[in-house]
């Protein structure tokens, strides 16, 4: 399943890309977020986990493409999905920037493949979430960090292993 999702931020597109770039950012406007563990040799991959209904889902992220401030391309995989998305930033005007996020979700498992077609909503609105919640942060820069997620984080992992 492919599909667009665009918004204007009201920030220079300097600033934006700025933001979206560094990863230790993705604690204050990514409301599931809970950890990352960078990969030990190689910088393009990433270990994320995220908090979604109560579980913790890991997401495998390799960086295929960046060319910040231009866009930026991820493969991401989780168990039963990959998703490939390409970031495409350009300036509107100097205070302006529209950012174009182009997804691609590829099911793994009966299961997903039923649920991408029957509730395709569910992952666009998903996409347009994740988009407010990164031009939220961008046009405020309000840095208000869970210091819960830690603590959850760490009591879910232990019922991973």
């Amino acid at each position: 399943m492919k599909f667009r999702t665009e918004i204007i931020i009201a920030s220079s597109l300097h600033e934006v890309t700025k933001l979206f770039a560094d990863q230790d950012n993705n604690q204050y406007w990514q409301s599931t977020f809970v950890h990352m563990q960078r990969h030990n040799f190689d910088a393009s991959r990433s270990l994320q986990f995220f908090k979604i209904n109560g579980r913790i889902i890991e997401v495998n992220i390799q960086v295929v493409e960046d060319n910040l401030p231009l866009n930026y391309r991820v493969y991401c995989e989780m168990q039963g999905l990959a998703q490939k998305v390409n970031h495409i930033f350009s300036a509107c005007s100097q205070h302006e920037t529209k950012w174009v996020m182009e997804s691609e979700f590829i099911a793994e498992s009966l299961i997903v493949k039923i649920f991408m077609l029957l509730l395709p909503s569910m992952f666009k609105k998903q996409s347009r979430v994740f988009v407010q919640d990164f031009k939220n942060f961008a046009e405020n820069m309000k840095i208000q960090p869970n210091k819960d997620k830690d603590k959850d984080f760490s009591n879910d992992l232990g019922r991973l292993i």
